[in-house]
């Protein structure tokens, strides 16, 4: 699940910027197709990689109001369920304008082969909206799970007390999707590649990646364009490349996975990670929304369950209008 805007998955992270030097133009039909071997031919992993295995924690302000923090974290899974790694999302946000709140609290964990693919995974969101007009509080909750079987990605969806209840799935023909919050690792993979790892624009690759929207309600694949960079960052101190990735519309058809190729503005829409020594995130991209930015912390140093101050959020927002 990747933070859009309060309430919408962990897209929260999205910016939109100009395309860099050596990525001026979209790219073509063939360049889809050389990315998407590359993203096959670097996924090729049998074994646990130690540098993919790595946590990182944000909060999330209005202002200097805490409105929010997100966490994801990749272990080694030990074995669990055939997988290699489990991936562990937790999301919790808040936002209050014109007499209108909500709460979102959201939790995820999925199981990953080798390759970083799916092989399971659950999700549970709870969400709650208040009205000053009516003065009432709704409370909902929504729970979900992703099956991997027999090349069919199994999506079912669950309300509390089994309400809306509601089954899809859809056949992978080969293709194995990366859970959006795991493509980061894909870097180490990349590193692996070469004795010395060059990041180089034009060696860039395309990945299947799916998300959930964080009613745990919508259930989509994309395609992935991942690519690599020497950093252009003075700060943070320490940054030696950029991971850059773009999220492009794609379809798994009986042929595997089918990119459209995408509209200029579509591929000015890029989210950009500078990355240390070890090609481990060093900071995040800003948020869409201007009123909201985003700070690495150590989750640990703060009261996680502390309630969210939606009158000091809706204020902070306000002054930023």
């Amino acid at each position: 699940m990747n933070v859009e805007k309060v309430g919408t998955s962990f897209a929260l992270l999205l910016v939109c910027a100009i395309s860099f030097a050596g990525e001026t133009r979209p790219a073509a039909e063939a360049d889809l197709r050389r990315a998407i071997q590359r993203g096959q031919a670097v996924r090729k992993q049998s074994a646990l990689v130690p540098g993919v295995l790595h946590k990182y924690e944000l909060v999330m302000k209005a202002g200097d109001v805490r409105c929010g923090h997100a966490r994801v974290e990749i272990e080694d899974a030990k074995g669990e369920g055939g997988a290699t790694y489990r991936l562990r999302e937790s999301f919790k946000a808040a936002v209050a304008e014109a007499g209108e709140s909500a709460v979102i609290d959201y939790s995820g964990t999925f199981l990953l082969s080798a390759d970083l693919g799916l092989i399971s995974g659950k999700m549970e969101a709870r969400s709650e909206s208040k009205s000053a007009a009516d003065a009432q509080k709704q409370t909902r909750v929504r729970n979900a799970t992703l099956s991997l079987q027999d090349d069919k990605l199994v999506f079912e969806l669950a309300g509390e007390g089994g309400k809306e209840a509601r089954k899809s799935v859809l056949p992978l023909s080969g293709v194995r999707p990366v859970p959006k919050n795991a493509l980061l690792a894909i870097a180490q993979f990349a590193a692996r590649e070469k004795e010395k790892f060059s990041p180089d624009v034009k060696d860039p690759f395309c990945v299947p990646a799916f998300d959930v929207d964080w009613e745990s309600d919508l259930f989509q694949v994309e395609a992935a364009w991942v690519s690599f960079d020497l950093s252009g960052y003075t700060h943070p101190k320490g940054s030696v490349a950029q991971m850059r990735v773009r999220y492009l519309a794609a379809e798994i058809t009986d042929k595997g996975l089918e990119v459209e190729p995408p509209a200029p503005q579509l591929w000015q829409a890029v989210q950009v990670w500078p990355l240390d020594a070890q090609y481990r995130p060093l900071a995040h991209p800003a948020p869409d929304d201007p009123r909201i930015s985003v700070e690495s912390v150590d989750l640990d140093s703060i009261d996680t369950n502390a309630p969210l101050d939606l009158d000091k959020i809706e204020k902070a927002l306000q002054a930023q209008n």
